[in-house]
């Protein structure tokens, strides 16, 4: 190959990836200005938060009327922006997409943070920290200590979850045999129809589950797997003056005690609220 042939294609290279890294720059320069900023927001006088629909004890209905510890902490955000929260129901697989489509403008809803979605949506202060967890039905056999040795065809795990991403990163070719499900529904349909699955999910959950149900039980051995991920509220890309104003409410640790208390103490137990909240 000739000197003359080999620097046209170095260059040409370069000319590529320059094009690539000015589109992406563009892109999310465009999509970082299609959302509603604080004081659009203010100005409707609604912010659009997305929450799960039915998990408890996060966000569920009683008697037609959103309840639970993301609602009240959604309720709490728009009383201090000076607004009314309008509730949209989303699944696991959509609080980010929901974001980027801008038909919320606020996401409370069990969102871990992790690098990967750094670069899509930006995070408030965490209000949550999590581990992963096991829950499993009463009737299945004692676990293994390693996850590795636990059937991977057997394991739960939610689309767009950080469980599901901690399979994929650390075993990588098992993550195709997961049994991937959209929503708790699902996951509750396939944990009490049988004594043959378990499901990996964020402590908290896994925990509430064993809870909720005396067929299922989070053992203790198995409910703080891997790093830690704080739980966050999320909203769109490049709208600043929004996080800044949530983070308001997100630093207020009277006001997040007080809803683990009343929300979560049934179910995580308050000898374990030093463990999960963020300012105790």
């Amino acid at each position: 190959m000739s000197n003359k042939v080999f620097f046209g294609i170095i260059i040409a290279a370069i000319v590529a990836g320059f094009a690539y890294m000015t589109i992406t720059h563009m892109n999310r320069e465009r999509s970082s200005l299609e959302f509603n900023s604080l004081s659009d927001i203010q100005k409707k006088g609604v912010i659009r938060v997305g929450i799960y629909e039915e998990r408890k004890p996060w966000s569920y209905t009683i008697d037609d009327k959103s309840v639970g510890y993301n609602v009240d902490l959604a309720n709490k955000i728009a009383e201090d922006l000076g607004v009314k929260p309008e509730f949209v129901y989303i699944n696991s697989a959509e609080r980010i997409t929901a974001l980027e489509a801008n038909t919320v403008d606020l996401v409370v809803a069990n969102l871990s943070i992790t690098e990967q979605r750094k670069e899509k949506v930006l995070f408030t202060d965490p209000y949550l920290n999590t581990e992963l967890g096991i829950v499993k039905p009463v009737g299945m056999a004692p676990l293994p200590d390693d996850l590795v040795d636990i059937d991977f065809n057997k394991i739960i795990v939610k689309r767009g979850s950080v469980a599901y991403n901690y399979i994929e990163d650390l075993y990588g070719f098992h993550a195709d045999k997961l049994k991937v499900v959209e929503n708790d529904i699902e996951a509750k349909t396939m944990l009490l129809s049988s004594d043959e699955y378990l499901m990996l999910t964020d402590n908290t959950d896994s925990i509430a589950f064993g809870k909720n149900y005396p067929q299922l039980e989070a053992p203790i051995s198995h409910s703080f797997i891997g790093p830690e991920y704080p739980l966050a509220a999320a909203v769109h890309f490049g709208n600043e003056s929004l996080k800044n104003a949530v983070n308001k409410t997100m630093n207020n640790g009277d006001f997040l005690k007080t809803i683990y208390d009343k929300d979560l103490t049934t179910y995580l137990g308050s000898e374990n609220r030093s463990l999960f909240t963020v300012i105790d």
